[in-house]
């Protein structure tokens, strides 16, 4: 006996069969590049990555978004997230604000510094979970476009003889934060 051959798949035209994801995907595909750009912009990161399951025009769009916050208020979640993200997306970050642990304070300042590289954030938010104090790269120093800094329990470094201030700076607020004096934080 022969054996059989696959049937043929029929195509099916009508749209309310369709995958409800699939319809959402040309929804987001149909708009303008800069409006769906600024809507994925305007996601939540995990939500804006999550869009590359809807199709495979979206598979990695949120990598060229021309700007993205990374706002990861969990502690377990910080190291791992910020370390796959940061190598993949090539932009701006425009905020930063993540908890601060043991294992991710380790890792901080090399992500300050891949974020300089960059042109720095304009809203940087720093607290350690538990409090325990932190150090902060002096790479933060050469950000221009700071508007907005929240630091909370960290030690800042003595400021580089440059330095000029942050121009476009409109909140400042510094929880417990240690200065030094005489080469020793107090």
């Amino acid at each position: 006996m022969a054996p059989r051959r696959p049937r043929k798949k029929r195509r099916i035209s009508d749209s309310s069969a369709m995958p409800v994801g699939a319809m959402d995907a040309d929804a987001l595909l149909s708009l303008p590049q800069e409006v769906l750009n600024e809507v994925l912009a305007r996601l939540d990161l995990r939500d804006a990555v999550r869009t590359s399951a809807l199709c495979r025009a979206l598979r990695r769009h949120w990598e060229t978004l021309p700007s993205i916050d990374i706002c990861i208020p969990s502690v377990k979640q910080a190291p791992w997230t910020v370390d796959c993200v940061l190598p993949r997306y090539s932009g701006r970050v425009r905020r930063f604000h993540v908890s601060v642990d043991e294992l991710s304070a380790r890792r901080l300042d090399e992500w300050l510094l891949v974020l300089s590289r960059r042109g720095g954030v304009e809203d940087l938010g720093l607290s350690p979970e538990p409090h325990e104090f932190f150090s902060l790269h002096s790479a933060v120093f050469s950000w221009r476009c700071l508007i907005s800094i929240h630091l909370s329990a960290c030690h800042i470094p003595p400021l580089p003889l440059d330095f000029e201030g942050f121009p476009v700076l409109k909140v400042l607020c510094l929880v417990d934060v240690n200065f030094q004096q005489n080469g020793e934080y107090l």
